[in-house]
């Protein structure tokens, strides 16, 4: 992305992840963010604003949602470039990887291991009464901080270890600037 023009460059890689073609549609912010599923978009445009205003990079696992409604989970990698005239960012330059396969094996594992070590009937699994699921920071209603707070949390994930039985595609992954 150029900052100031907002003018975007995607390779063919990039078009397949989203599910069209040079042809189809010319790459454009407003595309993306049509993309970017509604529950991450907040987070993802933090994030991108973030990376103009402060030179702050990020990486991020986000969804997409294609027009005829498919979901996919993308690895969103950015870093900043500065104009060394003005000293400021001139372009956000990254990359994107399809990981939905990755994601639904590493959900489907999870699932099996939550079979496996469901607890007994009757125990709460070692969980105490009033324990809450939800603790997820927010700004108090503030748009921008529950979108900090979310990005942080998304941010910061940690790897997840895969059985040897589990097969995958070799995602593309290319540059987007």
């Amino acid at each position: 992305l150029k900052v100031l023009s907002k003018e975007v460059w995607w390779c063919d890689a990039v078009y397949s992840i989203f599910g069209t073609t040079p042809k189809q549609a010319l790459p454009s912010l407003e595309l993306f963010a049509k993309m970017v599923h509604p529950m991450d978009k907040d987070v993802v445009f933090f994030l991108m604003d973030r990376a103009i205003r402060q030179a702050v990079p990020f990486e991020i696992t986000h969804r997409i949602r294609l027009e005829d409604g498919t979901v996919k989970w993308c690895r969103f990698m950015c870093r900043v470039q500065y104009d060394s005239r003005t000293r400021r960012v001139d372009k956000l330059v990254g990359t994107i990887q399809d990981i939905t396969q990755w994601s639904n094996s590493v959900k489907n594992m999870a699932k099996k291991a939550e079979k496996k070590n469901k607890p007994a009937a009757g125990s709460d699994g070692g969980r105490s009464a009033g324990t809450d699921d939800k603790q997820r920071g927010g700004g108090g209603g503030q748009k921008t901080g529950a979108a900090a707070a979310l990005a942080a949390q998304m941010i910061h994930q940690p790897p997840v270890l895969l059985d040897d039985d589990a097969q995958f595609q070799e995602d593309a992954t290319c540059s987007i600037q």
